[in-house]
C-alpha cells in the first residue's frame, strides 16, 4: 500500500501541473480579449424626412426618371423602399400609378445599375407615414461606403416634390449624405414602366441644380456587421502564449 507520505508530493506536484497549465490558458485567452470591439453601428430607418411640406409640381412630357445621388458612411443593406405619395384631392395619398425604380453606382467610367424593381399600383405597402408609401425588399442590395450612387423612380403625370432643397430635407440616419439631383427625361417610352438595364437607356445625370433633389423615392436599410478578425500582433501573442503553455507542459512532466 502506497503511504501517506508518498502520496503528498504526488499530489502536489498533480496540483502544481494544473495551476501552471491554468495560467498558460488564461494567458492565451487574454490576448484575444484584448481585440478591440467593432465600431458602434449606427442606427437604421428611413434615410431622411420633410421638416415642412415640400413644393410639388408636374412633369412636362412624362415620363421622367427623377431622383438623386447620394453616399452612406457605412455598408448598409437595402430593406425597405418608400415611393412619395402625391397630393390628390389636397391630401397626400398612394400613387395611382407603376413605378420602376433603380439604384446605380455612379463610379467612372460609367454607371452601373445594381438593383431594380417594380412597384405595381395593385401592390399592397405600409401608407401610414405622411409623404411615402414604403414597400418591404426580399432583395435589397448591399451598397458599399464612400460609393455615389443614384437612387430614382420612373414618374409619370402626377405630382411629384421635383425641387426640394436641402435645408427642407432632415436627414435621419447618421452617415447618409445627399448630394446632387439627378434626372432623365424618358418622353420616348411608350408607357411607365421602364427596363432600367435596358442599353438604349441612359441613368440618371447630374441636373444644374445641385442645391435642389427629386425626393421621389425613400430608402431604409439595416447596417451590414461586419466580422472582426484578430489582426497580427494578437495571433502573434496568442502563439507565444500557446508556445509558454507548451514548455511549462514539459518542464512539468519531465518533473513529475
Amino acid at each position: 500500500m502506497e503511504s501517506l507520505k508518498s502520496r503528498i508530493p504526488c499530489r502536489i506536484s498533480r496540483s502544481l501541473k494544473n495551476a501552471a497549465l491554468g495560467v498558460a490558458g488564461s494567458a492565451s485567452l487574454l490576448v484575444f480579449s484584448e481585440i478591440p470591439s467593432a465600431k458602434a453601428l449606427p442606427e437604421t430607418g428611413p434615410a431622411f424626412g420633410f421638416n415642412k411640406a415640400p413644393t410639388e409640381r408636374k412633369v412636362n412630357d412624362p415620363p421622367f426618371v427623377l431622383g438623386y445621388h447620394f453616399t452612406t458612411d457605412f455598408d448598409r443593406k437595402l430593406v425597405r423602399l418608400g415611393i412619395y405619395k402625391p397630393t390628390q384631392t389636397g391630401v397626400h395619398l398612394k400613387s395611382v400609378d407603376d413605378h420602376s425604380v433603380g439604384i446605380w453606382d455612379f463610379t467612372p467610367p460609367k454607371p452601373t445599375l445594381v438593383w431594380q424593381q417594380q412597384f405595381l399600383e395593385s401592390k399592397n405597402c405600409d401608407e401610414d407615414t405622411t409623404y411615402f408609401c414604403w414597400y418591404d425588399i426580399s432583395n435589397g442590395p448591399q451598397l458599399t461606403r464612400n460609393v455615389d450612387y443614384v437612387a430614382a423612380a420612373t414618374w409619370g403625370d402626377e405630382f411629384s416634390p421635383v425641387e426640394v432643397p436641402k435645408e427642407d430635407v432632415d436627414i435621419l440616419i447618421k452617415g447618409f449624405k445627399l448630394m446632387e439631383t439627378a434626372a432623365t427625361q424618358q418622353g420616348a417610352v411608350p408607357d411607365l414602366l421602364i427596363d432600367l438595364d435596358a442599353e438604349d437607356y441612359y441613368a440618371p445625370t447630374v441636373n444644374t441644380a445641385p442645391q435642389k433633389g427629386f425626393m421621389t423615392v425613400n430608402l431604409s436599410f439595416e447596417t451590414v456587421p461586419t466580422v472582426q478578425t484578430p489582426g497580427p500582433l494578437p495571433l502573434i501573442g496568442a502563439a507565444a502564449a500557446f508556445g509558454w503553455s507548451r514548455k511549462i507542459r514539459r518542464r512539468i512532466n519531465k518533473s513529475i
